[in-house]
């Protein structure tokens, strides 16, 4: 079960101001899969940081909420064939979710 102050230490961390720690969190948030983290992770996508950008779109993948589309999509316009790249793979993910969320009726 996840706990609620684990969820809003890494949000927090998604403004440290070292990349690495940002790029931990969104890793982390990404792993619990909470809808809490979606709006701080979409911030995110505009890190100056490419992993924690990348981070960020794999994350929001994970998570599978459909709130991320439309940046996701706008994502894919990057210059960064990274962000690029895992933003078409968290898409997917989001898409897949969508199909079988409507397929089993949950």
């Amino acid at each position: 079960m996840t706990n609620e102050k684990d969820i809003e230490e890494l949000i927090k961390a998604l403004r440290h101001e070292n990349g690495t720690g940002r790029w931990h969190a969104t890793n982390d948030l990404g792993r619990m899969r909470d809808a809490r983290a979606v709006e701080p992770l979409l911030d995110a996508l505009n890190d100056k940081d490419w992993l924690v950008r990348s981070g960020a779109a794999a994350a929001l993948g994970e998570i599978g909420d459909t709130r991320a589309i439309e940046a996701l999509t706008q994502a894919l316009k990057h210059r960064d064939i990274n962000l690029r790249n895992v933003t078409t793979q968290a898409l997917d993910k989001i898409k897949e979710k969508g199909s079988s969320i409507s397929h089993n009726g949950t």
